[in-house]
């Protein structure tokens, strides 16, 4: 059964119309950098939420676009789409491997 809309019609997924928000200059020494090589590892990342909150994520970097990353939590399934203006620290487990069948595939 397809997906509806608020309204009740079918959802539809724009075709070919997306824009690609990942394709921009990446600058050497920026967190865009520094994650875009680490895409596909296993991470820990604190974010700062407004003057005083620290909120922790975990999992594979999935994406890193021109101001978001994705990561995916192989646990539950789930991605999460997250603010790399509000990264503050990030911790990459280089002895956390999960075997390739688990790391899902970008879609081309």
């Amino acid at each position: 059964m397809a997906e509806m809309n608020s309204n009740g019609t079918p959802f539809r997924a724009p075709e070919n119309n997306r824009v690609d928000m990942t394709q921009s200059p990446v600058y050497p020494g920026s967190w865009q950098q520094i994650l875009h090589d680490y895409e596909g590892q296993y991470c820990i990342i604190d974010f700062l939420i407004g003057t005083e909150s620290m909120v922790h994520k975990e999992g594979i970097l999935y994406n890193v676009g021109v101001s978001f990353i994705v990561l995916y939590d192989p646990r539950s399934g789930n991605y999460v789409v997250c603010d790399l203006y509000s990264i503050k620290f990030v911790t990459f487990a280089g002895t956390i491997s999960l075997p390739s069948a688990k790391i899902p595939r970008k879609k081309v």
